[in-house]
């Protein structure tokens, strides 16, 4: 009897910290719907962009695959990607472990842009930012 009452709180405890861990794993916030808000609203976007944000901005002129840039705020980065003709643009999309790859690009062309999201603290943020262009 001595024994049965000493895991009956043994096992009240365990439960708890089960269903505490559940809570935090539905905190994480939803992708489709950040990517929705960042997408139509640019003051949600610029809090949810880790500046400077890492990346590589490629032109006709600078092909030079070692060329880093941190992009600013200043920079000015446009992101309306829900508006997109699709008719043009190629959208692929890799999500795994917190991390969200997109491709947006022109088949055959050198039109490209490469965003990486991650989740930080149950939040979406853009962390890395690749653009190639023909101009």
């Amino acid at each position: 009897m001595k024994n049965t009452l000493a895991i009956i709180p043994l096992l009240i405890i365990s439960s708890c910290g089960n269903q505490h861990r559940n809570l935090n794993a539905s905190t994480d916030e939803d992708f489709k719907s950040f990517y929705l808000k960042f997408n139509q609203d640019l003051s949600f976007q610029n809090s949810r962009i880790k500046y400077p944000l890492k990346g590589k901005y490629y032109t006709k002129n600078n092909k030079n695959p070692d060329f880093d840039y941190n992009f600013t705020l200043s920079d000015h980065l446009d992101f309306d990607n829900h508006k997109l003709d699709t008719t043009i643009y190629s959208i692929r999309r890799k999500m795994g472990n917190g991390v969200v790859e997109e491709k947006l690009f022109v088949p055959n062309s050198e039109v490209l842009t490469n965003y990486t999201f991650k989740l930080l603290d149950g939040k979406w943020f853009l962390v890395y930012y690749e653009e190639h262009d023909e101009d």
